[in-house]
């Protein structure tokens, strides 16, 4: 027997979905100049892997600027920045990232053992989040 929960992906806010298909939204009006994708690209999967491992065994200065390179590190000081100054971004921020904590507690339900979690944080989705929520303050 396989799991097939699908992988967190980018849902537009006015799309509907059952709680068992419910992903992050992140209106992307918002972002401005920063694209999901761009986000994404500033955490490598293996990098959000050993980071999330490494958050989820206590240690809690793993979410530093020292995880991108020095252009993700910029891409991070205007996400920094765009957080604190814009309350429409602020906003959009604190929905995507509780829609992803939200989807990662329900998988947690079904996948004690942390597969699918891993599967969504090492996601284009969960790269996102792991950027944002460390942005944010969430994480670290």
């Amino acid at each position: 027997e396989t799991d097939e929960t699908p992988m967190p992906t980018y849902r537009p806010a006015s799309a509907s979905a059952s709680s068992s298909q419910r992903k992050p939204s992140l209106s992307l009006d918002p972002l401005d100049v920063l694209r999901m994708d761009d986000l994404a690209r500033m955490l490598d999967s293996h990098t959000a892997k050993l980071a999330w491992n490494r958050y989820q065994s206590g240690e809690r200065a793993v979410f530093t600027r020292r995880l991108y390179n020095s252009e993700g590190q910029k891409m991070f000081d205007q996400v920094v920045s765009k957080y604190n100054n814009d309350g429409e971004f602020h906003s959009t921020v604190e929905k995507y990232v509780g829609d992803f904590e939200q989807l990662m507690s329900e998988a947690e339900e079904k996948d004690p053992s942390g597969r699918i979690i891993q599967s969504y944080v090492t996601s284009e989705t969960g790269r996102v989040y792991l950027v944002l929520a460390h942005a944010s303050g969430r994480l670290g």
